[in-house]
């Protein structure tokens, strides 16, 4: 994404950045545990990282100052 001076769109390429390193890990440690009712927590808890992912990256698109 643009990189710009406004301390607002920095902060969400940043919590994009950690939502997404967030559901990296919870799906690795998922699937080590094999099936479990954690790892299926862990799976629910990613899809609801990824899907805040998305609204962090609509919310910064639409902010994002044309060229």
């Amino acid at each position: 994404m643009t990189r710009d001076l406004n301390p607002i769109l920095l902060a969400l390429d940043r919590a994009a950045a950690a939502l997404s390193e967030a559901a990296s890990e919870l799906t690795l440690a998922m699937l080590a545990a094999g099936a479990t009712p954690l790892s299926h927590d862990a799976y629910v808890l990613s899809e609801a990282i990824e899907a805040e992912i998305v609204a962090v990256t609509m919310t910064r698109l639409r902010h994002t100052p044309s060229a």
